[in-house]
């Protein structure tokens, strides 16, 4: 099983006549493996929405995590 939970670091910040907007912040990822294992992976993201007639949509979203202090690199 895996779950996410997310910080917003500030509002978005409007861009192309209001019309885009880029947030960031902070998420852990939680994970129960089928073999028992659970971890948790602090992770960082970044999102841009683009304002549309319908609304606004998702145009990407990015998210990492430190390569080099993880839990899967010291094994859970």
């Amino acid at each position: 099983d895996m779950s996410l939970e997310v910080e917003v670091d500030d509002l978005s910040i409007l861009l192309a006549d209001g019309n885009a907007a880029v947030a960031a912040g902070d998420a852990t990822a939680r994970f129960d493996m089928m073999a028992g294992e659970q971890f948790q992976m602090p992770l960082r993201w970044t999102a841009t929405l683009n304002r549309t007639e319908a609304g606004w949509k998702l145009a990407a979203i990015h998210f990492s995590a430190n390569v080099f202090d993880n839990p899967l690199m010291g094994g859970f």
